[in-house]
């Protein structure tokens, strides 16, 4: 037996959980209360796990789509509204790309304190001879 259930105007959502850190990935816990909100006329059906812009009693908060064609809680003339969805790719790019850089300046930093003695010590040869032969003397025992 086929059957298909009719589709509705409304998402489940669920709230991410706080986290300590500010950059930190997005968490939903697996138990946490998910409540129903209804589409705009005319939006676009989201994805499982999108992030939903929802209206709410303490204004807009953004909430991760549990599930789709929800069953409402309460009358349907008296439910809360999706405002609109995010994107968060750019930021999670622009984290990736902070990261990155952070990364290539330690790179560097390590690099240029490496040259800093090798060539302060190629000058301060050029300048002292005796500093040039235990330069000299320093590489051979090396």
């Amino acid at each position: 037996m086929n059957i298909t259930f009719p589709t509705t105007e409304f998402i489940s959502c669920v709230f991410p959980k706080p986290t300590a850190q500010r950059n930190a990935p997005i968490e939903t816990a697996v138990t946490a209360k998910s409540y129903t909100y209804k589409l705009l006329p005319g939006m676009d059906k989201p994805k499982v796990g999108d992030l939903a812009v929802v209206a709410c009693a303490t204004g807009l908060q953004v909430a991760v789509v549990k599930s789709l064609n929800a069953i409402p809680y309460q009358d349907s003339k008296d439910a809360s509204y999706v405002v609109g969805f995010v994107d968060p790719q750019a930021y999670r790019q622009t984290l990736d790309k902070e990261a990155e850089r952070k990364k290539l300046y330690a790179t560097l930093m390590a690099k240029k304190k490496e040259l800093d003695k090798t060539l302060a010590f190629e000058v301060y040869a050029e300048k002292d001879p005796e500093f040039k032969e235990l330069l000299d003397l320093y590489k051979t025992t090396l």
